[in-house]
């Protein structure tokens, strides 16, 4: 393990040159997602594609989709993003992020999906939704850090491709692992 320090500085350097770098798509790409008091990694699972360009006009920078389709049109995509805490328990985060969709699509179920350990030994709560006003199957995994909620989440189609992406879903949870929330962006 680093000291600290040097761990800092690392983060530090990797978010400046991350910051810097053009957009890119690539497959199995693995990349640093940040923001206010948040750093980590995370890496698209095989078969898939880390595209860093694609949704950044929705506020998303990481988002995943399988080789050969697009973030526009595919069946099944991944995204993941933070969510301030705000004093709020893991518990609440969750509900609220449940209580929001209900408020789009008053009929969705919401079960249970356990957990899941990272790269980093932490335990993210997985979340299913199913029966939304659109038709979609969702599956969302929740890390809580200190100071943000990290949210990485399955969205698909049909039900069939919601089952084929279950695992690489699985496999993009398990390759989180977070770094520091010590983060300074400079604009």
């Amino acid at each position: 393990m680093l000291p600290r320090a040097v761990r800092y500085i690392l983060v530090a350097a990797l978010a400046l040159t991350s910051q810097m770098a053009s957009a890119e798509i690539t497959e199995n790409g693995k990349g640093l997602a940040f923001g206010k008091n948040h750093s980590y990694l995370i890496q698209a699972p095989k078969g898939w594609m880390l595209d860093t360009e694609s949704a950044t006009g929705q506020g998303l920078f990481a988002v995943f989709y399988p080789k050969g389709s697009s973030w526009a049109e595919g069946d099944s995509v991944m995204y993941t993003n933070a969510a301030a805490l705000d004093g709020r328990t893991a518990e609440q985060a969750i509900e609220k992020d449940a209580d929001a969709l209900r408020k789009n699509s008053p009929d969705i179920k919401v079960t249970d999906g356990g957990t899941l350990a990272t790269a980093d030994g932490k335990t993210a709560t997985i979340k299913y939704f199913t029966g939304d006003k659109y038709g979609n199957y969702e599956a969302a995994a929740y890390v809580p850090e200190k100071l943000v909620m990290v949210n990485i989440i399955l969205t698909a189609r049909s039900k069939k491709a919601y089952e084929e992406s279950l695992q690489p879903f699985k496999d993009l949870v398990a390759s989180y692992q977070f770094y520091s929330q010590k983060v300074d962006i400079k604009k």
